[in-house]
């Protein structure tokens, strides 16, 4: 208890606290010369949405929903052996995310409001009980509640991308300079 309590001690804690704040800032503690982007700290929520194409097929419903879900729980296994934490989303956790998406300004009062039902009522549909404003758009994208959201469509596809298309550091024109795309998409983007 004196340790915590000290002066030393008391002061490295600031000090750390004062790194931590500078750190998580948006500037960052400086310019990385290596990417021209902040040298900061942040972290990463990341969600992935598998969905398949259901085209005609023989299989039964019960089926194909027990195919996916034996490809999920693979992919689960491979991603936790790293030591990764996963979480597998529930419709009240899609319901709050897409609230807060599509709704920016005035999400909190309607998750108080409006929360996710404890049962689901008959014919409840979450895409439908989403927008509690009209979404707009323009030639740049779609507008939530004044908040521009753009999108980057990826069609055409002959091949799956290479693995760590987006995460791995690849090298740029500049030799010099090494980065990870995902690292130059803005602020809360969502890929």
């Amino acid at each position: 208890q004196q340790f915590i309590e000290s002066s030393l001690t008391q002061d490295y804690l600031q000090r750390l606290q004062d790194l931590y704040n500078k750190m998580t800032r948006p500037e960052g503690l400086f310019l990385d010369p290596k990417t021209g982007a902040p040298y900061r700290g942040r972290r990463r929520r990341i969600r992935v949405l598998f969905y398949r194409q259901l085209h005609q097929t023989t299989l039964t419903r019960e089926q194909i929903l027990l195919e996916h879900q034996e490809v999920i729980s693979q992919i689960e296994t491979k991603l936790r052996s790293p030591g990764l934490e996963i979480k597998r989303l529930k419709g009240q956790d899609y319901y709050q995310w897409w609230i807060r998406w599509f709704n920016p300004k005035s999400a909190d009062e309607i998750l108080e409001q409006y929360p996710y039902p404890n049962h689901i009522p008959a014919g409840f549909n979450l895409a439908q009980n989403i927008f509690f404003s009209p979404p707009e758009s323009d030639e740049q994208g779609f507008i939530f509640e004044g908040r521009k959201q753009r999108i980057l469509y990826v069609d055409g596809l002959k091949e799956a991308p290479i693995i760590g298309l987006v995460s791995r550091e690849r090298q740029q024109a500049n030799p010099k300079h090494r980065y990870a795309l995902l690292d130059t998409l803005p602020e809360g983007s969502i890929y």
